[in-house]
């Protein structure tokens, strides 16, 4: 991460900023994965009044190498503070489109990032989550319950009588 200087004007305008700030609406569908998400549209529109009212703005330049796309992305705030980092991805094709895909991938989860601006959800919870037998799936067999422990000290005094009346088995 870069930064200007001085970090004081940008750190108060932001924080005020993000109090007005709603989570990212997931809008957008994903036919491939059968999901919503929040696109980059929602998460400029999120943040541009609360911005704007607090002095701030931001920047995003593509930047790439070696396989790799993504934006370098700079929060500015009106005293001329600032505060900067990249965000890359590895292209799933080296093309033009595999390239701007990445760049919008990045745009998008990079500026989320560097404001602190929630989603309503996080499509990583659909990819965690137990999935449920199938109906026609044969339930797995029910393990035995486990026998139950003594408490400890009652184990900590067995043990210490077997050792005194020298039954204790190494």
């Amino acid at each position: 991460m870069k930064h200007s200087e001085t970090l004081k004007a940008l750190a108060s305008a932001l924080s005020k900023a993000q109090s007005e700030m709603s989570g990212a609406k997931k809008s957008a569908k994903n036919p491939f994965f059968k999901s919503h998400y929040a696109n980059l549209e929602e998460v400029i529109n999120c943040i541009k009044d609360p911005f704007a009212n607090h002095g701030l703005s931001f920047l995003q330049f593509p930047v790439s190498a070696d396989g790799f796309a993504g934006v370098e992305t700079t929060i500015m705030h009106e005293s001329g503070e600032w505060v900067s980092n990249e965000f890359m991805l590895k292209c799933a094709k080296n093309d033009p489109q595999g390239m701007g895909s990445a760049i919008t991938y990045a745009r998008r989860y990079g500026l989320q990032s560097a404001v602190g601006l929630p989603s309503e959800d996080d499509d990583g919870n659909a990819a965690t989550k137990r999935s449920q037998p199938a109906p026609q799936a044969k339930p797995a067999p029910q393990a035995k319950p486990a026998p139950s422990v003594p408490p400890v000290n009652t184990v900590d005094v067995t043990i210490i009588d077997h050792a005194k009346a020298g039954k204790l088995h190494t």
